[in-house]
């Protein structure tokens, strides 16, 4: 099951600033997507275990459970491990980075980030390779 009780696919986001998420949620409806938003790690899980989504974009530091263990979790739930999950972080080094890697994430995003490069890795994991860019100018700001 990857999708909420209408049927429709949707996108967990995971962070734990209020305004990161509306700013996700506007960039990803411009992609015709639901945007399901929450403030910490383990309500994500929660949200994860009960309503599946296609994609979990997750912050990596955030309470109660981070960004990279709750990708960890994910992976190695056989259940859960086709979700496509993406780390979108201010975390830039390249330690960092491969850490999420690591971890299990698809794809590492650094704060600020362009929003054509998450439209493209969220048309990537979905499967559609458009070269259409979202009509929401400019960058999300870093938190």
């Amino acid at each position: 099951m990857s999708s909420l009780q209408d049927g429709q696919p949707y996108i967990l986001v995971a962070d734990d600033d209020p305004l990161m998420i509306r700013s996700l949620r506007i960039i990803l409806r411009t992609c015709g997507l639901e945007v399901v938003g929450v403030s910490d790690g383990a309500a994500a899980l929660q949200q994860i275990r009960s309503h599946k989504p296609r994609i979990a974009i997750l912050d990596v530091m955030m309470a109660r459970m981070s960004g990279l263990d709750l990708c960890q979790v994910v992976k190695s739930d056989e259940t859960l491990s086709d979700i496509h999950v993406i780390l979108l972080t201010a975390r830039a080094m390249p330690s960092e980075r491969q850490q999420g890697l690591d971890a299990g994430a698809d794809a590492y995003i650094t704060k600020p980030f362009a929003n054509a490069e998450l439209v493209t890795q969220v048309r990537k994991a979905l499967g559609i390779y458009e070269t259409a860019t979202p009509s929401t100018p400019g960058s999300a700001p870093a938190s």
